[in-house]
C-alpha cells in the first residue's frame, strides 16, 4: 500500500490517460501525464545505458508502443518526459543524458514528422507543465553559471564575458564542465591553505 508521504509527491495530471501508451492514469511522472509502467521503463532504459531501436514507422500505434520497449522509450522522449527529473545513480552524468536525448528527439521529430501534428492536437502540453520545465532549466543554467563565476581557473568564457548563448554554443561548452571547475577550485583552495600552514610553521620555528 502506498504511504501518505508518497501520495503527496505524486502530481495530478490534467489528462485521464498516459500520453505514452494510452493506459488510464491520473498522475504526472517526469513532467508528463504517464502511467507507472512507462515511467519505470523510461528510467530503466536510461540507467541501463542500453539503447533499443525498432523499424516501426508509426509512433501513434499505441497497441504496438505498449508491446515494444524501443517505441515506448522513443514516445516517452517525443511526448516530453524530462530526464532531469529522473533520479540517476552517481556514475551517470545527467548532462550527457540530456544531450543524448535531445539529439534522439531531433531524429525522432524528423522520422515521425507526419504524425506529430496530429499528436500535438490531441495531447497539447499544459501551460503549467511547460512553465515548470522552463523554470527547472533556467535554475540549472543559473547554478552552473554561478559555479563558473566562482572558479579560480578563469576560463576563457569568464575572461571574455560570454553570454549564456555563447556559453552553450562554444566548442568547449563551459556550462557542461561547470562541476569540474568547482572540484578544481576546492583542490586549489586546499593547496593554498596547506601552503599557509607550512609558512606559519616555518615562521614559528625561526622565532623559537
Amino acid at each position: 500500500m502506498m504511504s501518505s508521504s508518497a501520495n503527496k509527491n505524486i502530481q495530478k495530471s490534467p489528462y485521464s490517460c498516459c500520453l505514452v501508451c494510452g493506459q488510464p492514469t491520473s498522475c504526472l511522472h517526469y513532467d508528463i501525464a504517464s502511467c507507472f509502467g512507462c515511467k519505470s521503463s523510461f528510467r530503466r532504459i536510461i540507467i541501463s545505458r542500453k539503447r533499443l531501436f525498432c523499424s516501426n514507422k508509426f509512433i501513434s500505434n499505441l497497441a504496438h508502443v505498449a508491446r515494444c520497449q524501443a517505441c515506448r522509450f522513443d514516445r516517452c522522449i517525443l511526448m516530453g518526459m524530462n530526464p532531469l527529473a529522473v533520479q540517476l545513480p552517481e556514475n551517470i552524468d545527467p548532462n550527457e543524458i540530456v544531450v543524448e536525448l535531445a539529439q534522439r528527439k531531433t531524429f525522432l521529430l524528423d522520422k515521425f514528422k507526419h504524425e506529430l501534428s496530429t499528436l500535438e492536437k490531441v495531447f497539447p502540453p499544459p501551460k503549467e507543465i511547460l512553465e515548470s520545465r522552463e523554470l527547472k532549466s533556467l535554475l540549472q543554467i543559473e547554478s552552473k553559471i554561478k559555479k563558473i563565476r566562482e572558479t579560480s581557473n578563469f576560463p576563457k568564457a569568464l575572461m571574455e564575458n560570454y553570454t549564456i548563448c555563447e556559453l552553450i554554443q562554444s566548442s568547449h561548452n563551459e556550462l557542461a564542465y561547470a562541476d569540474k571547475h568547482v572540484v578544481s577550485f576546492l583542490a586549489n583552495k586546499g593547496a593554498s591553505s596547506h601552503g599557509v600552514v607550512v609558512i606559519l610553521k616555518k615562521t614559528q620555528n625561526s622565532i623559537q
